[in-house]
């Protein structure tokens, strides 16, 4: 041995390509995606469209829940569930307890993202 070691003998080492690089160059490793199994012709996003009348309906549902249920009650489980999302708190509980109070997902999304924000997925990754 010649005594040196870390990065003196790593500096003599001639530079090797990354493994995965050379496999997929060969064709030698299948990387579904990338060389085997791509899309040719990508689908386009078609967003849903909810038809008028189920979307008639659900509003009314919520009209009428909103219209039975103490609303002052949900109210302040909701603002729990702010508090709880702005500190470090496990935020199941005033959630649970807000849906026990007829909360709709809505709000208690509304309430999230007040808080939290709204997530932008990147357009591509």
């Amino acid at each position: 041995m010649d005594g040196r070691a870390g990065p003196a003998r790593r500096a003599e080492r001639p530079a090797r390509p990354l493994p995965r690089y050379v496999l997929l160059l060969d064709g030698q490793r299948i990387f579904v995606g990338v060389n085997k199994f791509t899309v040719e012709d990508e689908e386009k996003y078609e967003p849903l469209r909810v038809n008028p009348e189920i979307e008639a309906q659900q509003v009314a549902r919520l009209e009428v829940l909103r219209a039975q249920r103490d609303n002052s009650e949900a109210l302040r489980h909701l603002d729990g569930l702010r508090k709880a999302a702005e500190g470090t708190d496990n935020c199941l509980y005033p959630m649970e307890a807000a849906l026990a109070a007829r909360a709709t997902g809505g709000e208690v999304a509304d309430a999230l993202r007040e808080v939290w924000g709204q997530y932008d997925p990147p357009d591509a990754f």
